[in-house]
């Protein structure tokens, strides 16, 4: 799906609605797909978002005969996201979860000089506290909103790799 990019003034709500989607153990798309029903091995979604380009990325390790449904679960839950929107606990989980990765990731000075590169590629001067008040300020309104304008089904592109007969 197309995504904001990281300059924008909501890409830090973007990198909320993704991570509850499907980023990591606790979001929707693992819950109900990995653990619910146990069709995928693997499932997640990020973003890849620039200073002048976007989009939201996911994958899902499965056997070719759950594809279909995998499918369908998929779309379920980015709709489901934009008609009832997200819970207040769902919200504030995945803020604490972003922050913790963002402060544990901060432990090596190689992340350090991290958030330095991708200043100067970005072409700005956010610091860490700067990224965890940003994170902080997305609001349930602000994450409701980014899903009902940017998790468009009809924008979405699939590829499939199965194995070949």
């Amino acid at each position: 799906l197309p995504g904001v990019k990281y300059t924008d003034e909501c890409y830090y709500t973007q990198l909320i609605a993704i991570s509850i989607l499907g980023n990591g153990f606790t979001s929707r798309l693992f819950k109900e797909i990995r653990e619910e029903r146990g069709l995928a091995y693997t499932v997640n979604a990020s973003d890849d978002s620039f200073k002048n380009f976007s989009c939201i990325c996911g994958y899902a390790g499965l056997d070719e005969f759950h594809l279909e449904e995998v499918k369908e679960l998929i779309i379920d839950e980015i709709e489901q996201m934009c008609l009832e929107g997200i819970s207040e606990s769902e919200l504030k989980m995945h803020k604490e979860i972003n922050k913790g990765l963002l402060l544990l990731g901060n432990e090596s000075s190689s992340s350090h000089t991290s958030l330095y590169e991708d200043n100067f590629l970005m072409e700005t001067e956010e610091t860490m506290e700067d990224i965890i008040n940003a994170i902080d300020e997305v609001t349930l309104e602000d994450v409701n909103k980014y899903c009902s304008e940017f998790f468009d089904i009809d924008k979405l592109a699939w590829s499939f790799v199965v194995p070949k007969d």
